[in-house]
């Protein structure tokens, strides 16, 4: 279920309280609680090597029916809706937010992950599937090209993200505008 979930950016649709889904959760809690936490940019080798070993530690404990669950965290806000088809969002409750938002007819997205010590944010940008019109390649293309970045975000076709070591410092509304300027209006 997590190569499902990681290619298409949590939008494989899934019953958000069974307890597979809660199990899967549990397993990778120790990643998610890091990620939305705004350090991991800064976690070194050492923690990182730690959070891989928790959660190989978690899949054995799955593997040996001795897993646990841990509910969904499905909190967010919707920042605004754009008429060219994507949502502008807060994931309050991390990635688990996204599975709801797709619920709710969410299809393609620029979200707040978490806002880091130096006041960066960390955002993730995507789309529900490939045939959704809300182009990421361009969107982060045009993203690097206001930041003066050659490398910085970067992705798939159907999600990417802001630069791992340094966030952006662009705000919300200023990232809404620049994919506005690349995505066509939805009627």
């Amino acid at each position: 279920m997590e190569i499902s979930l990681d290619i298409t950016a949590g939008a494989y649709p899934m019953n958000l309280s069974n307890k597979l889904t809660e199990g899967h959760n549990w397993v990778f809690q120790p990643y998610q609680s890091v990620r939305k936490s705004g350090q991991l940019y800064k976690s070194t080798a050492e923690e990182l090597y730690l959070i891989l070993e928790q959660v190989l530690g978690r899949i054995d404990k799955m593997v040996m029916g001795q897993q646990e669950r841990l509910p969904l965290d499905t909190r967010y806000e919707i920042i605004c809706k754009s008429e060219h088809g994507f949502w502008v969002v807060n994931e309050i409750g991390g990635n688990d937010a996204r599975y709801k938002l797709y619920s709710e007819g969410m299809d393609a997205f620029i979200s707040l992950v978490s806002t880091r010590d130096d006041d960066a944010l960390v955002i993730v940008t995507g789309k529900r599937s490939q045939y959704i019109p809300y182009d990421v390649q361009k969107t982060l293309a045009k993203f690097n090209e206001y930041e003066r970045l050659s490398k910085g975000w970067g992705g798939s076709d159907i999600v990417g993200g802001s630069p791992r070591q340094t966030g952006t410092g662009l705000s919300l509304n200023e990232l809404k505008v620049l994919a506005e300027g690349v995505n066509p209006v939805i009627s």
